[in-house]
C-alpha cells in the first residue's frame, strides 16, 4: 500500500499514516491492502469532515483520494479517517459503486442520488447501507488500533 498525505501537521500526518496502515490491513486484508494506493489530504477548508473518493474508476478501483478536516481534535479526526477508510475499503471491494448515470450501488442494489434538501438529504443519507456499516466501523478501529 501507498499512502502520500498533505497538509497538516507533522504530529497528525504521522498518526493519519499509522492508523490508516493498520485500519486498511484490518479492513482490506494482505492482497487488497498491497494493491491500494492512496493520496490524503488533511485540510482545514474542505467543507467536511471528511470524503473518499475513488481516482480510477468504478469497479474495484486501487486508487484513492481522501479528505480530512485538520482542525479536529485527535480521537475524532481518527474517527472520521476510520469512516472514509471503510468507504475506500467498499469501494475497493467492488460493493460500492458510483453509477455513471447518477446514484450509487451497493452490493448489487441501486440507489438514486439523494435529494439536495438538506433535512431530507440527512435522513436518508444516514439511513445508506454503506454509511451505517462506515458509522458503525468508526470507534471500532479507533479502539482496536489504540489497543494494538
Amino acid at each position: 500500500m501507498k499512502i502520500e498525505i498533505v497538509g497538516g501537521t507533522s504530529e497528525q500526518q504521522e498518526l493519519c499514516l499509522d492508523f490508516a496502515d493498520y485500519a486498511l490491513h484490518s479492513l482490506c486484508g494482505p492482497r487488497l491492502y498491497r494493491t491500494l494506493e492512496i493520496e490524503m489530504t488533511i485540510s482545514p477548508d474542505i467543507g467536511h469532515l471528511g470524503n473518499a473518493y475513488t481516482v480510477d474508476g468504478d469497479r474495484w478501483p486501487k486508487y484513492f483520494e481522501v479528505e480530512i478536516e485538520e482542525r479536529l481534535q485527535k480521537r475524532p479526526q481518527l474517527q472520521v479517517l476510520a469512516h472514509e477508510l471503510v468507504h475506500v475499503k467498499q469501494y475497493a471491494k467492488g460493493h460500492l459503486r458510483q453509477l455513471q448515470r447518477g446514484g450509487y450501488s451497493w452490493l448489487g442494489d441501486k440507489y438514486k442520488h439523494i435529494t439536495p434538501d438538506r433535512e431530507i438529504w440527512s435522513k436518508e443519507y444516514n439511513r445508506l447501507p454503506w454509511e451505517i456499516e462506515a458509522r458503525g466501523m468508526e470507534e471500532v478501529l479507533f479502539v482496536e488500533w489504540c489497543e494494538d
